[in-house]
């Protein structure tokens, strides 16, 4: 899990003010330069969401919600099995703890990119994946035609990169050609994968484009946990305020900042 978050933040810090979509190769420009352009199109069409999740792992279960906004507000909740609330309003950072009775409101005064893996590892558990387009650092990215059992034509994505011990990561996707909408995702740490699949979808016609509405995971082949969205909601409006959390009755407040070490 340490090694997949870190793979997560590669992607995150890699475009962090310099890319989001691959950049061309040596060989397969015209494909790349086609996939950059659908991928920043799709970007673009979903500008908020808001979903409603339940899901199970090896037998633990768990029921979220999240809502993003562009650009770079989203707000996620832990409803079972214990309430926990994170949001972030494009300037500062909430944590609401109800275990705690706490809330703890963080300024964020970091670099682009050090923002980009605090938020990475802050919202992992809640961001669902195949919603927004997944990002890429400008180099090392790998691209080719396949074709996928939901989709006849479809373009598979594989970035490489190694972990604090040297040990091989890769990280590769299967998006739909060419509304590049999310098929599956394969991640692979010292050789051992672990797949992430949809298997049904939510289409919005008007929109052109597809989410997930249910997803499984799979190690080495074997089911492990799956995903249902129970509630999905495309481009709603989301106010701003929606994003800045406030401490219930009876619950403490700390002010801290998060700034770059020296």
């Amino acid at each position: 899990m340490k090694r997949a978050l870190l793979l997560g933040a590669v992607l995150a810090v890699g475009c962090a003010g310099k890319c989001g979509l691959p950049a061309p190769a040596s060989s397969g420009v015209s494909l790349m330069s086609e996939v950059r352009e659908k991928l920043g199109q799709r970007d673009a069409k979903l500008k908020s969401y808001a979903v409603e999740s339940e899901a199970e792992e090896n037998g633990a279960k768990a029921k979220y919600r999240f809502w993003y906004r562009a650009p770079q507000r989203m707000k996620g909740e832990i409803l079972e099995p214990q309430a926990l609330s994170m949001s972030f309003d494009g300037q500062k950072l909430y944590q609401l703890n109800a275990a705690q009775k706490s809330l703890v409101v963080f300024e964020v005064k970091l670099s682009k990119e050090k923002a980009a893996l605090v938020l990475t590892q802050n919202f992992a558990p809640f961001v669902p994946e195949g919603y927004r387009v997944p990002l890429f650092p400008n180099s090392g990215t790998q691209v080719m035609k396949t074709a996928h059992a939901k989709a006849a034509d479809a373009v598979k994505l594989t970035v490489a990169t190694k972990d604090e011990t040297g040990a091989a990561i890769s990280v590769e996707y299967v998006l739909r050609w060419p509304s590049m909408d999310f098929l599956e995702k394969t991640t692979k740490v010292d050789g051992k994968a672990t797949t992430l699949r949809v298997d049904e979808e939510q289409c919005a016609e008007a929109l052109k484009l597809c989410v997930p509405k249910a997803l499984s995971q799979w190690n080495e082949g074997a089911a492990a946990g799956t995903t249902r969205f129970t509630s999905i909601s495309l481009n709603a409006p989301v106010p701003n305020d929606d994003f800045v959390l406030t401490a219930p009755a009876g619950f403490s407040t700390t002010a801290k900042e998060l700034v770059d070490s020296l």
